[in-house]
C-alpha cells in the first residue's frame, strides 16, 4: 500500500494499492505495443501533442501546485513556478526537437553515411518527491519526443502528482501506453528492469538509491542515467554585489524549503564581507514566512515528512557539537523547520561534509583564492558552483581547480531546458536536458550507402 501524507497537517491525503506482478507485466506489454506505433510517428506529430500538453499545464497550474503542497509540502507559489518551468521545457523541445534529432549526413570519397537518432524502446523513470512535476518532465518529455515510451515509478509521497501527469499526457496525445505510472515499491524495481522489453532507466534521487539502481541496471545490461545528491558551494568574494548575494542565498539555499540537490549548501564568504553578509542575511530571513504551504505568502513550508526534519535537526545539533556557531537557530515542530544559519571554520564539520536537505545555510570565511577553491571542492559531490564577483575572469584563470559540470557567476546553480545537466563523482552520471539530454534517450544508427 502506497500512502501520501500531508506533511504540514500530518493527515492522510490518499492511499493506493501496489501494482501486482501481473499489473506490471500488463503495463510493460502495453508500453511495448505502444512504442512500436509511437516510434513511427514523426517528430512533428509528437510535437503537436506537446502543444496540447502545454495548454493543459497552463489551465491546471493552481490545482497541480496545490497537489504538490498537500503531498510533499511545497509552498503553492513555488509549485506554480515549477509548472511554469515544465511549460518552458515543453516549449523548448517543441522548438528544438527536430533539430536535435535530425539525421547527420557524412560523405567520403568512398561512401555516403547517414546517422539517425533512434529510440531505445521503453524507459523506466524513478523520480523523487522534491520536484515532483519538473523531475518527471525533464526526463519524460525528451524521452517521449525521441520515440520512446515511459514507465514512471514515482516516490510514494507524490503518487497523486504522478497520476496527474499520466492523465495529462494521455489527454494530450490520446495514445494509450506511451506513459504509465507504476504504483510499486522500491523492491519491485528489479522486476521491471529485468524485463527484456525495458531498455534503460533514469533515476533522480539519493546516493544510496543510485547505487542500488545502477547495480540492477548493470546486472541486467541496461543503460542508466543518474542524477544524485549534491553539496554545492557558493563563493562570495570581496567584490560581490551584496544585493545579488543575499538574493542568491535566499533562493539558492531556502527555495523548496532547502530540499534541492543543487542548493547552495556550503557558502564561502570572503573575510572582508563576513559581517555585512551575516547582518543582511539575518535581516532577510526575518521576513520569510514559514508555515502552511497552501498559503500563497508562505516561502518555507514543511519538509517532506517528520523523519526528514528529524534528520536535519540531528545534523544541525551534531554540527554545533563540533564547533559550529549559531547565527540563526533552527527550530523544529514536527516536519516544519525554521530557516537557520550557522558559521564554521573547519571543513571537517559534519555540516560541511554531509549533504543537508533542508533550510540550513552553512557559512565559512576565507581570505585566499587558492584556499577558497580547495575548501569549495567536495570529496564526493559535484553538481555545480556559483561565484559572486565583479571579476569573473580572475576566477576563470583558476577554473582548472573547479571540477564541476556547472560554474555560474552572480546567480544560483539551476537546471534549464536548453542546457545539458548532470553530475560527476557520487552526484551521478549521464546527461539530461538540452541537445545532449534528448540524445541520451537515443542510440545512433549508422546507415552506409
Amino acid at each position: 500500500m502506497l500512502r501520501s501524507i500531508d506533511p504540514y497537517r500530518q493527515t492522510l491525503v490518499a492511499k493506493y494499492d501496489n501494482d501486482s506482478s501481473d499489473d506490471i507485466a500488463q503495463k510493460i506489454k502495453r508500453a511495448e505495443k505502444a512504442q512500436l506505433k509511437w516510434s513511427r510517428w514523426s517528430v512533428d506529430e509528437r510535437i503537436h501533442g506537446l502543444h496540447q500538453l502545454m495548454g493543459l499545464l497552463q489551465a491546471n497550474k493552481q490545482s497541480w501546485a496545490e497537489m504538490m503542497s498537500r503531498e510533499m509540502g511545497k509552498p503553492v507559489s513555488q509549485g506554480i513556478a515549477e509548472i511554469d518551468k515544465c511549460i518552458s521545457l515543453c516549449l523548448h523541445y517543441a522548438e528544438k526537437a527536430n533539430q536535435y534529432l535530425a539525421p547527420e549526413q557524412i560523405w567520403t570519397q568512398q561512401e555516403k553515411v547517414s546517422i539517425l537518432r533512434k529510440p531505445y524502446g521503453i524507459w523506466l523513470g524513478i523520480m523523487p518527491w522534491n520536484f515532483p512535476m519538473w523531475q518527471v518532465f525533464r526526463f519524460a518529455i525528451p524521452a517521449l519526443l525521441a520515440g520512446n515510451t515511459v514507465l514512471l515509478k514515482h516516490s510514494q509521497h507524490v503518487t497523486g502528482c504522478a497520476l496527474l501527469i499520466e492523465d495529462a499526457i494521455h489527454k494530450a496525445w490520446m495514445n494509450d501506453g506511451i506513459f504509465q505510472v507504476l504504483k510499486i515499491a522500491s523492491h519491485q524495481v528489479d522486476e521491471v528492469l529485468s524485463h527484456p522489453a525495458v531498455s534503460g532507466v533514469s533515476l533522480t534521487g539519493s546516493e544510496s538509491a543510485g547505487r542500488s539502481v545502477a547495480a540492477l541496471a548493470g546486472r541486467n545490461i541496461k543503460i542508466s542515467v543518474l542524477e544524485l545528491g549534491g553539496s554545492n558551494a557558493m563563493i562570495i568574494d570581496e567584490h560581490a554585489d551584496l544585493r545579488l548575494v543575499i538574493d542568491g542565498i535566499i533562493q539558492g539555499r531556502f527555495n523548496n524549503s532547502g530540499q534541492s540537490c543543487i542548493a547552495a549548501k556550503r557558502i564561502l564568504v570572503h573575510e572582508s564581507r563576513w559581517n555585512e553578509v551575516q547582518i543582511a542575511l539575518v535581516e532577510r530571513i526575518k521576513h520569510l514566512k514559514l508555515g502552511d504551504p497552501l498559503d500563497a505568502e508562505t516561502f518555507i513550508g514543511p519538509l517532506v515528512n517528520v523523519d526528514a526534519a528529524e534528520q536535519l535537526e540531528k545534523q544541525y545539533k551534531q554540527g554545533i557539537s563540533q564547533g559550529a556557531e549559531v547565527i540563526v537557530p533552527l527550530v523544529r515542530s514536527q516536519a516544519l523547520c525554521s530557516p537557520a544559519v550557522v558559521a564554521i571554520d573547519q571543513p571537517n564539520n559534519i555540516l560541511w561534509q554531509e549533504e543537508t536537505f533542508g533550510p540550513l545555510a552553512v557559512l565559512m570565511p576565507w581570505d585566499d583564492m587558492k584556499q577558497c577553491l580547495s575548501l569549495r571542492q567536495h570529496e564526493h559531490y559535484a553538481l555545480g558552483t556559483s561565484i559572486y564577483t565583479h571579476q569573473p575572469d580572475a576566477w576563470m584563470k583558476k577554473s582548472y581547480m573547479i571540477h564541476e559540470p556547472i560554474i555560474v557567476f552572480n546567480n544560483i546553480v539551476k537546471s534549464a531546458a536548453h542546457l545539458p545537466f548532470g553530475g560527476l563523482k557520487k552526484s551521478g552520471f549521464g546527461t539530461e536536458l538540452g541537445e545532449a539530454g534528448i540524445q541520451s534517450f537515443t542510440y545512433p544508427q549508422v546507415i552506409q550507402y
